[in-house]
């Protein structure tokens, strides 16, 4: 018996001795890696990325900027997850499989196809490809949280908005501000062209000016801010966004709703960029797409349902008007600093591999719509 004992001793004694090793060389991997990333922020940008995205998977926040330990904010990506559900307007949950741009074609072969290009397509170049991805049928949401959403109830819920008055009550801004487009009649791009520019005529600071001016030329006051808030450093946009909203609400309490126009961008596996398009009037505009914050995450934000409803009304009142004007919405665990106002939201105008001119067009017809509904408030 004591033989017995002794052993179940040492046993223990191992295993415990196992558990400490196996947390030291944890610790040390945690370190290590904690140690390059915080390198390769400084040394490559592209790199860094890869990084931010694995330290934002495995720890909820990007490990090289240390604001957001703090806020455990994330670059937008506005791929459609196919994993999750998109619920319908009355309440149906469809697979969001069915909205995701990668089984929209079949195979990858058209990826070789050069005939419709000017030239043969070199190394490291690769096609841009048209796509129509709203889907028929009314109102939908790609719900990346485990919120219970009923469509129909935020359709109906009060909005407390009053437009009425002169004060700015809008404040359009740019978290990702040097996001810019593809040239016209351009259908191929190289790897090496991130699409970004200083150039406020070229990029979304352009598309901003065209929603505030559609909202001027309709009586609704509205204030730009076009500060670039995604460099030097991209991870640290969101928390310089922050400080702007900020810095405008203090000189503006009137504003109410805070306006946040990025373009999004979306790449096959096998490298073809998406450009996201349909018809208005005859005319090639982008589509856009809405994305909510939650608290989801564990950040407090309070106005989360309240953006949501603004969100959906605006998007119902879009599609009233054009069909295919708007993608689901994207409803998100995280804030991406919508917790400022109770009228936040974030507006992706097409895609990197759309060109501005059919930004410019997507902006100005949504705008024209969120017009109508400001002026019902």
């Amino acid at each position: 018996m004591k033989t017995v004992s002794r052993r179940r001793n040492t046993l223990f004694v191992l295993n415990m001795r196992k558990m400490k090793r196996t947390g030291v060389i944890l610790c040390v991997i945690l370190i290590i890696f904690g140690m390059l990333t915080l390198g390769l922020s400084a040394a490559d940008a592209a790199p860094t990325h890869l990084w931010q995205n694995l330290s934002s998977f495995f720890f909820g926040f990007d490990i090289s900027d240390i604001g957001s330990i703090v806020r455990a904010e994330i670059p937008i990506i506005g791929v459609v997850n196919s994993s999750n559900m998109v619920l319908a307007a009355r309440g149906e949950a469809i697979p969001a499989a069915a909205f995701a741009i990668a089984t929209t074609f079949e195979g990858d072969g058209y990826a070789q196809d050069i005939n419709i290009y000017p030239r043969e397509l070199g190394e490291d170049e690769f096609p841009i490809m048209e796509l129509n991805a709203a889907p028929a049928g009314g109102i939908f949401i790609n719900n990346e949280t485990n919120f219970d959403i009923i469509i129909d109830d935020f359709l109906n819920r009060p909005l407390s908005f009053d437009f009425s008055v002169s004060e700015p009550k809008i404040l359009i801004i740019h978290t990702h501000t040097t996001e810019a487009f593809t040239p016209p009649d351009v259908m191929w791009y190289h790897i090496s062209n991130n699409k970004r520019s200083h150039d406020p005529t070229q990029n979304v600071v352009r598309v901003g000016e065209e929603f505030l001016r559609v909202f001027r030329e309709n009586g609704i006051q509205a204030v730009h801010a076009t500060a670039v808030h995604d460099y030097p450093s991209f991870s640290g946009s969101y928390q310089a966004a922050l400080a702007t909203i900020q810095q405008y609400k203090q000189r503006y309490p009137s504003i109410q709703l805070v306006l946040d126009v990025h373009r999004d961008a979306i790449i096959r596996e096998c490298g073809t960029k998406i450009k996201l398009v349909n018809e208005i009037e005859g005319q090639t505009a982008a589509q856009i797409m809405f994305v909510v914050g939650t608290n989801a995450g564990g950040l407090q934000h309070e106005y989360w349902r309240d953006n949501l409803a603004l969100v959906i009304q605006m998007q119902d009142r879009i599609l009233s008007n054009h069909p295919s004007l708007a993608r689901p919405i994207n409803l998100r665990r995280e804030r991406f600093n919508q917790h400022a106002t109770p009228g936040s939201m974030l507006i992706e105008i097409g895609t990197s591999g759309n060109t501005l001119d059919e930004a410019l067009l997507a902006a100005r017809y949504t705008a024209l719509s969120m017009v109508e509904l400001f002026k019902d408030m």
